[in-house]
């Protein structure tokens, strides 16, 4: 159970830090927008 709950938080988290990096690299929301979609 603990296992399967750091494996969400990892997942949410990967998910953050490349809506981060995008966001970095460039402020175009078009570019944003495919990585939120998924």
């Amino acid at each position: 159970m603990l296992l399967e709950q750091n494996d969400e938080w990892a997942v949410q988290r990967a998910r953050y830090m490349t809506l981060e990096t995008i966001s970095q690299l460039s402020d175009d929301p078009l570019i944003s927008l495919p990585v939120v979609a998924r």
